[in-house]
């Protein structure tokens, strides 16, 4: 019996497919399927005999559905998905998902990614012997190489050590991280775009040619009279694509602000865990929804996050679903829709990932659910944790206001988290310090005044400690009826977010004309003059 492949393609891509398949195995047997529906049934059949599983769909996100679904079934064999174009986003997504070879089918704009014959204008392919009918006869294998190697074609041979070298998480070229060096603050989905179409002249390339996700592009491609500095005004044509060949004109002005217009964004940050950054976070939403106000929370501890348990959530939304159900982040309002958590009247809880590994992926997400969230809360909090992965960094980036928490013991963490928060571009004037758990025994007077001398903060606060009353009520999902109640905890992270949102311009005016009353009510009482029993020879 001679080896058996799976194929699951669009119609429109199964001839395509065929051809590459037949390119490693010549003589295999196909087992060909137009839709996803039952494929890990299939799957489960062939689990024995078949060698390998090759997918094509239109859409990345179907494409990832079926990797999914025969990794689910059991699939151990290789999986190869052939793409439209060069998508280094998409790509890792698949790669996320199980795949163990992304192609890109990005031919010339001469030729068809069908048809690998030669052209006066394009040349044979390596390795790929024209036939009269246009169609490959036989595939050429280098004689050093063919006893270790079989069917596989030589222009895939001579990649095989840089896909081994460079691991499916390397960033793509010219990117390195969500911020660019030209200090323009952009996406990196939008990153990745114009790197991989930022080309005056698509170049002559095979019909199917191995994408690996760390591949640079060419310098003469990468390198154009659009590679200039960012933080100048230009316009640049960008060749959307090779098999369309539209030309579309892009302006681009500078420098991008995010962080303009909408509701104000404030990020809590420490040098080290254990500091009550969670529970203060928690605590300031609530207290911003007794304002009036709507608050939106984003629990960027991505991996090992657990406010959803104290806000009293049972069965927490996986953030890291707009990764895979939309991995082309198309209809964000859809995805923040499906995994926001309403915890109480005006506060609404996002994250974290439910499986740690796709932390790592949510850096584009998190950034367009940042400025959805901008645009129908009235103020966000976002809760960091101390590793600072893309998502984190994007936030506090944007943040327009950044709260340090720290306590005794922790002031050389906390100035290295602020020198970090400076260097992607937090100006101080916008961070807060916070010294946590204020009276606790070893947080006292003394303990905050060498916590807050050292950091060296102009804007500080103190906030009480909860005590015994505060662990417990957390323990139970009751911090929102803790905050309610009257409390000198309550009171001081009343007061820090009654300050941060009359700074950043959050309309609190009518909570506020009511806050000032109380409290005059409560300042203006005189001391109490008890009665006594008059002495001897005491005037009346």
């Amino acid at each position: 019996m001679s080896s058996v492949w799976l194929l699951c393609a669009a119609k429109s891509n199964v001839r395509e497919l065929t051809e590459e398949v037949e390119r490693r195995c010549p003589r295999a047997q196909l087992m060909r399927m137009g839709c996803e529906q039952g494929i890990s049934d299939v799957a489960r059949v062939l689990l024995q005999v078949a060698v390998g599983a090759a997918v094509s769909f239109d859409e990345p996100a179907t494409a990832q559905r079926v990797v999914r679904e025969l990794v689910g079934a059991g699939w151990s064999a290789p999986i190869v998905v052939l793409v439209a174009r060069k998508d280094a986003e998409a790509a890792a997504h698949l790669f996320a998902a199980g795949a163990t070879e992304v192609i890109a089918a990005e031919g010339a704009a001469c030729d068809s990614p069908i048809s690998r014959a030669e052209t006066k204008d394009c040349p044979k392919d390596a390795g790929v012997a024209a036939s009269p009918t246009g169609t490959h006869e036989e595939v050429e294998v280098h004689p050093a190489k063919a006893d270790e190697l079989g069917d596989v074609p030589e222009w895939q041979i001579d990649r095989f050590a840089a896909d081994l070298e460079e691991p499916p998480w390397v960033e793509p070229h010219g990117v390195t991280g969500p911020f660019p060096e030209s200090g323009d603050r952009v996406s990196r989905a939008r990153e990745v775009d114009e790197v991989s179409h930022s080309v005056a002249t698509p170049m002559a390339a095979p019909a199917f040619a191995k994408m690996a996700v760390g591949d640079e592009l060419p310098e003469e491609e990468a390198m154009g009279p659009d590679s200039l500095d960012g933080k100048q005004t230009r316009e640049r044509e960008v060749v959307s694509s090779a098999h369309t060949g539209t030309v579309l004109e892009e302006k681009i002005a500078a420098p991008v602000s995010i962080s303009s217009g909408g509701a104000p964004l404030v990020a809590v940050i420490s040098g080290r865990g254990g500091v009550g950054k969670t529970t203060l976070t928690a605590a300031m939403a609530f207290a911003a929804a007794s304002m009036g106000l709507r608050a939106a929370v984003l629990d960027l501890d991505l991996m090992f996050g657990n406010m959803y348990d104290m806000v009293g959530v049972d069965e927490p939304n996986d953030l890291a679903s707009l990764t895979v159900e939309d991995p082309d982040f198309k209809g964000i309002e859809a995805g923040a829709e499906a995994t926001a958590m309403r915890v109480a009247p005006g506060v609404t809880l996002w994250g974290p990932a439910l499986l740690p590994e796709r932390a790592e992926l949510l850096s584009g997400p998190v950034e367009r659910l940042i400025g959805l969230l901008r645009q129908e809360a009235d103020i966000i909090f976002a809760d960091t944790s101390t590793f600072w992965g893309d998502s984190v960094a994007c936030a506090v980036a944007q943040c327009d206001r950044c709260i340090v928490v720290g306590q005794a013991g922790c002031a050389s963490s906390a100035v290295r988290a602020i020198e970090l928060a400076s260097r992607i571009g937090v100006a101080k004037t916008k961070m807060t310090s916070v010294f946590n758990r204020f009276g606790r025994a070893g947080n006292q007077e003394e303990q905050a005044l060498r916590f807050e001398m050292a950091i060296s903060l102009r804007s500080r606060m103190r906030v009480s400690e909860g005590g015994d009353a505060l662990e417990q009520m957390q323990a139970f999902g009751r911090l929102g009826e803790f905050v309610a109640q009257e409390s000198a905890f309550s009171r001081d992270v009343t007061e820090l977010v009654h300050c941060v949102a009359k700074e950043l311009g959050c309309d609190i005016g009518a909570w506020e004309q009511a806050y000032l009353a109380r409290t005059q009510q409560a300042n203006g009482r005189g001391r109490r003059r008890f009665l006594r029993k008059k002495q001897r020879g005491e005037k009346s």
